[in-house]
């Protein structure tokens, strides 16, 4: 799947497959192929691509390059998303890629309206993902009653993935434990 010709015919199909689950598999199929030559097709195709569902399997790709360039090169393009989804697949790369500015450009995000929370949870998942105690309040914060249950959840998994022993990590997810939304609960 490395050689050069492989590459390319997955490029072309990428690009230019009429179905968008094919062009889908194929970012994912790229995304694991992990060289420069497919990030690079990859990032290409943000300008190639209308598709959203496609484009957030492209940033979904993405995230598994750690080039800076890259990383760079989304921080510029994912505001522009038309699709919510694509949009909150941006911001994850941002928090899994480690951007220089993604606790800024992360925490920007939690103030965002969108359907369902899309891009709150997405922030959420970006900062968990750069697992930084410093932001352990900010979770801490977003699992209280009165927030969306869905943001309430996603920042539940994101203390999950601390180490354990913070005591004030377990103590609240005990609470949590009685909480009045069962989803909340599980």
């Amino acid at each position: 799947l490395r050689s050069d010709e492989a590459i390319l015919a997955l490029r072309n199909a990428l690009n230019n497959d009429s179905f968008w689950g094919v062009q889908a598999e194929v970012a994912a199929a790229l995304g694991h192929v992990n060289t420069e030559k497919s990030s690079m097709i990859l990032f290409h195709s943000l300008d190639v691509v209308t598709e959203p569902k496609v484009r957030r399997a492209i940033y979904a790709a993405l995230r598994s390059f750690k080039s800076q360039e890259i990383v760079t090169g989304i921080e510029k393009k994912f505001r522009k998303e038309e699709s919510y989804f694509a949009e909150a697949n941006g911001l994850r790369a941002l928090g899994v890629m480690r951007h220089p500015k993604a606790e800024e450009l992360l925490k920007k995000a939690l103030e965002k309206d969108s359907w369902n929370e899309i891009i709150r949870i997405a922030a959420l998942d970006g900062l968990g993902a750069l697992r930084s105690q410093q932001l352990i309040p900010l979770f801490l914060d977003h699992t209280k009653y009165g927030k969306p249950h869905r943001v309430r959840m996603a920042a539940i998994r994101c203390l999950a993935q601390f180490e354990p022993g913070n005591t004030e990590i377990q103590n609240r997810l005990i609470e949590l434990i009685q909480d009045g939304y069962l989803l909340v609960q599980f």
